[in-house]
């Protein structure tokens, strides 16, 4: 058994997952593995359809079995994704080969970096770029380029390189005995406007998704055309952060400027820019535009805003990843079961009753994605009800078909 693990998205899953997939079951594993983001994102929104309907699709395009990045971690800036991810991977106790894909599409410079990275030197520049306001991510590229030339800098313009960077850090952080394996992505650029033959970005698909543009089919897998399609005929998607606007301007404005600092990733007073417009902004775009520094990238803004609306204070931040979470598998998956329960460093959970077992942290976790699910279904078309989290369905597919069990 030679098993493989991809950290993901999956907002939708569309054909360059399909084809990342692919050539991972083709030249590196026998079993795979999707660790995937919960229904919030890092770009700091609802995912576009949930979590299970993605666990269903990753299913039925070639994943094994799907394993969940709880909302703390799902929603956070790429270094803290990413190590989320790896250390999960990790804890496994059984993944031979982590895999992504990256637009350079080779591990060795992207090694290079991130080895730099984690060295004294880069310390030393990064501080002194930081110390000018601007961006950690512009701060970190001229450190980079005074350290290594721009030919390695430039690979950080890219977001799946940097991601790439921020798993291989992950690794060594950890001293894992994980292998990376990269392909180099193929089709257009991240969140670009334009397609390639069949590929398109996931932002371009999510667009015309919620502008009701059914050609969308066109650059996603049938099964992940089909299940999206049931889950707008159903009202369950897509999932719009603009649906809930109101109520994430009016949590904001009953929030004390003490309080938005407690809030996760807030740091150089930006708290005082939050309080002050968040009284005098009529949509999230004016805020988002209102907040913006030199130094706080719309990205950040976007996840410190969602954090003020599901409660994601500083403490949180503090927590260590204390169980794994199941959410779907087949019959190859159900074999990487079997050896994960006998290798696991943490406790698995495949049932909603097995939380009751576990310690108060693990439980105080459980309970925020709770509410996290509580909320995200406020987002839907037609908004659901709560305890939907505690009732999720264990996706099951045998043979092709699938089955539910309770989780």
């Amino acid at each position: 058994m030679k098993i493989s693990a991809v950290i993901c998205e999956f907002n939708p899953f569309h054909l360059g997952h399909k084809y990342l997939i692919d050539n991972i079951k083709k030249n590196v594993a026998t079993h795979t593995v999707g660790i995937m983001s919960s229904n919030f994102t890092q770009r700091g929104e609802p995912s576009i359809i949930s979590k299970m309907a993605r666990t269903q699709i990753a299913l039925k395009e070639g994943l094994d079995l799907i394993i969940e990045i709880p909302t703390i971690w799902s929603t956070a800036s790429a270094e803290k994704y990413a190590f989320a991810g790896v250390y999960i991977a990790n804890s496994l106790g059984c993944v031979d080969n982590l895999c992504f894909a990256s637009e350079t599409g080779n591990i060795k410079p992207l090694k290079i970096v991130s080895d730099t990275i984690n060295s004294e030197s880069f310390n030393i520049h990064i501080q002194k770029y930081l110390s000018t306001g601007i961006t950690f991510a512009k701060a970190r590229q001229l450190s980079i380029k005074e350290i290594l030339g721009e030919n390695y800098s430039s690979f950080l313009i890219h977001p799946n390189n940097i991601l790439a960077i921020e798993y291989l850090k992950a690794l060594s952080k950890l001293n894992s005995k994980i292998t990376p394996y990269t392909i180099k992505r193929i089709g257009i650029y991240h969140n670009s406007t334009e397609t390639f033959q069949n590929f398109a970005s996931a932002s371009y698909i999510r667009n015309l998704i919620k502008n009701k543009n059914q050609d969308f089919f066109k650059y996603v897998p049938k099964s992940s055309y089909e299940i999206i399609s049931g889950e707008i005929a159903s009202f369950n998607a897509p999932a719009d952060i603009n649906l809930i606007e109101r109520a994430v301007l009016s949590n904001l404005r009953t929030m004390s400027k003490e309080e938005i600092s407690n809030l996760y990733d807030i740091s150089e007073g930006i708290e005082g820019r939050i309080f002050k417009f968040s009284k005098i902004s009529s949509s999230l775009n004016e805020l988002i535009q209102n907040i913006k520094t030199k130094r706080y990238t719309m990205s950040r803004i976007k996840r410190i805003i969602l954090y003020s609306f599901l409660g994601i204070t500083k403490y949180y931040s503090d927590l260590p990843i204390t169980y794994i979470r199941v959410l779907g598998f087949n019959s190859k998956g159900l074999e990487i079961l079997k050896k994960v329960k006998k290798s696991s460093s943490l406790p698995i959970i495949t049932k909603f009753s097995e939380i009751t077992n576990l310690d108060n942290i693990s439980k105080t976790l459980f309970d925020k994605e709770c509410l996290c699910t509580d909320l995200y279904n406020m987002s839907l078309p037609c908004p659901g009800p709560c305890g939907q989290e505690q009732k999720h369905k264990l996706v099951i597919l045998k043979n092709g078909c699938e089955n539910q069990i309770d989780l």
